[in-house]
């Protein structure tokens, strides 16, 4: 829990930890036992402007895991769910005109939901792939996160559309688990275990499907809707500063493209430019400010020559480095480390 991503993660709206607590406190659980090393109560979780840490959530599913009387506590959990569960999300997606609109909305505003993974959705051929990936590693709740949220894929889309849809195939990243057969039971396509990632496919078809609830005008407000929840759930200081905060924790490796960053908050790049444009900031002038700061990090407790600090931050020219960090400092690297090792003998 030391890992800095633990306290960086995205706040989480409770829809999916209250069910999980009502659906525990029904076989005789108490919430005592439930929140117990948490900072959670069940009277928080009722509240429509609860927000759940993500450190606090893992807490939660490992108190749940312990205490769950049986096997597959994710696909249970999973399996109960409809539209509604998603939250604001859910709303959104209900509007829409189409299964494949709903989807698209859903992996551009995943982050506005209760939801645990990051989401991608892709079209190989004639099938769909949606593909649930970790923002950092979660340990043995994995397989409660992944059973969760594939689980509820399929009563989630019949109460948007009023049809079952039959999946292709599953595939999951991690052994199979003693209860196995029931995934096969559930999805009633093939399984596969030990595979590279954790990935649903179905028809392209279905993305056809019409949504029961369809409204033009009520899924324009519920996207602003989404759109201004997402800003509200970031603004731990300003938007400039939590991206700028997640990039020193490494949330996006070197990646420090506008694509990542705006995947990582579920918004489109035109959203994360109007966000920054709004705070009087740019995205260049947030990277130049990161990168500068940490070369002056690799230039002070490192060794590292200065074409290994600048292939570390991603250029693929010393020289484009060298006249970035002159332009930064004032300085070359070579000076300022010069005047960072004097500064630290006089100490």
């Amino acid at each position: 829990m030391d890992d800095p991503k633990y306290k960086l993660g995205w706040p989480l709206a409770p829809h999916v930890c209250l069910q999980l607590t009502e659906m525990l406190m029904a076989q005789g659980i108490t919430p005592d036992a439930l929140f117990e090393g948490t900072r959670i109560t069940f009277e928080e979780l009722q509240k429509e402007d609860t927000l759940v840490p993500y450190t606090q959530v893992l807490r939660l599913l490992n108190n749940a895991r312990a205490l769950y009387q049986g096997q597959g506590l994710g696909m249970e959990l999973g399996a109960q769910q409809n539209h509604a569960s998603w939250g604001l999300l859910g709303w959104l997606m209900s509007s829409c005109r189409t299964l494949g609109e709903a989807l698209e909305k859903s992996s551009r505003y995943y982050q506005v939901a209760p939801n645990w993974l990051y989401i991608s959705i892709r079209q190989e051929g004639l099938q769909v792939a949606i593909t649930a990936s970790f923002p950092f590693d979660v340990g043995p709740c994995a397989v409660l996160m992944v059973e969760e949220l594939f689980c509820s894929f399929l009563p989630g889309v019949q109460s948007l559309s009023g049809k079952r849809i039959q999946i292709s195939k599953v595939s999951l990243s991690y052994p199979a688990p003693s209860y196995a057969q029931s995934y096969a039971s559930y999805f009633q396509c093939p399984v596969e275990f030990d595979q590279p990632a954790n990935e649903l496919y179905f028809s392209v078809d279905y993305l056809l499907l019409p949504m029961l609830l369809a409204n033009n005008l009520t899924c324009k407000m519920a996207e602003q809707a989404c759109e201004k929840k997402l800003l509200e759930n970031y603004q731990q200081g300003t938007f400039y500063q939590r991206i700028r905060s997640l990039m020193h924790a490494g949330s996006f490796g070197q990646d420090y493209s506008e694509v990542s960053v705006a995947r990582y908050f579920g918004i489109s790049l035109r959203t994360l430019r109007r966000y920054l444009r709004n705070e009087g900031k740019s995205f260049r002038v947030l990277i130049d400010e990161v990168r500068c700061q940490q070369a002056i990090l690799l230039l002070q407790q490192t060794g590292y020559s200065v074409a290994k600090i600048a292939e570390e931050l991603s250029y693929a020219d010393v020289s484009n480095f060298r006249r970035a960090f002159k332009r930064w400092t004032g300085q070359t690297p070579r000076e300022l480390r010069k005047k960072l090792l004097a500064s630290q003998s006089t100490e």
